[in-house]
């Protein structure tokens, strides 16, 4: 198999874990409940809320996430794992907490693990490093169909 072929394969299989992989998770509208310590929220950031808490989190946010440290009616207190900002700049934070006054956050969703996704996801990545180990041990070759291990000549 030419170098350039295997390369593409290679990249082809690495492509298709990244995408199964990034597909365990599912977010669950939350409503106006409050969510559970623990919890993993993704909230949109009202406008007045974004410059509200420019000074914590850093100007033109538009989208949180994070783990619920402890909610009551008033004040949200994350521990912090990402903020979005507009014109594409996504910040990856530590669980630094940080405190929303609620009225900040809307579109409130619970990110959790999908189970059957998750497996599924398993099985695709098993699946690709199979084809990946096949493709680059030279097993299959797709240019030259006859090409195997040597056949021992009969004795």
């Amino acid at each position: 198999m030419h170098r350039f072929s295997r390369i593409r394969a290679q990249a082809a299989c690495v492509g298709a874990m990244l995408v199964t992989s990034a597909g365990c998770y599912r977010q669950v509208p939350l409503g106006l409940d409050r969510p559970a310590n623990e919890a993993r929220i993704v909230a949109t950031l009202t406008d007045i809320g974004s410059d509200q808490m420019a000074q914590a989190i850093g100007v033109a946010a538009y989208e949180v996430e994070g783990l619920v440290e402890s909610a009551n009616d008033s004040t949200w207190r994350l521990r912090m794992r990402r903020v979005e900002q507009r014109g594409g700049v996504s910040t990856l934070w530590n669980s630094e907490i940080v405190s929303f006054p609620r009225s900040t956050l809307t579109n409130v969703r619970v990110r959790e693990i999908d189970k059957r996704k998750s497996w599924l996801a398993a099985a695709a990545f098993a699946a690709t490093s199979f084809v990946l180990q096949r493709i680059a041990s030279g097993a299959w070759n797709v240019e030259e169909p006859m090409r195997g291990p040597p056949v021992a000549p009969p004795q």
